[in-house]
């Protein structure tokens, strides 16, 4: 490597620095969901924790939040879907409700 010069992965956070938050979000996000009809999918963990060491943000923003600890958020009887960190197709019959 040429001096100056770094690679990806020095760049790149581990999962542990991404979950391991002193204020994680996702207490922010059920509250806000508290204020509406939703249904909050259920997470796949392992693929939530990959989701979130791609995106490289923290369980302390709102966007790691909704990927760590959801496969997905439906809102107002399923018209608006949030994908999460797992799941690429919300299950239908959910959406049917």
């Amino acid at each position: 490597m040429r001096p100056g010069s770094f690679a990806l992965g020095d760049l790149l956070r581990s999962i542990v620095e991404l979950v391991d938050v002193d204020d994680p979000g996702w207490p922010v996000v059920t509250e806000a969901l508290a204020e509406v009809d939703h249904v909050v999918l259920p997470p796949d963990s392992e693929a939530c924790r990959a989701t979130l060491l791609q995106l490289q943000v923290t369980a302390r923003s709102l966007l790691g939040a909704v990927t760590l600890n959801s496969g997905g958020l439906l809102l107002h009887h399923g018209w608006l879907r949030v994908y999460g960190g797992s799941g690429a197709e919300p299950c239908s019959a959910v959406c049917s409700r």
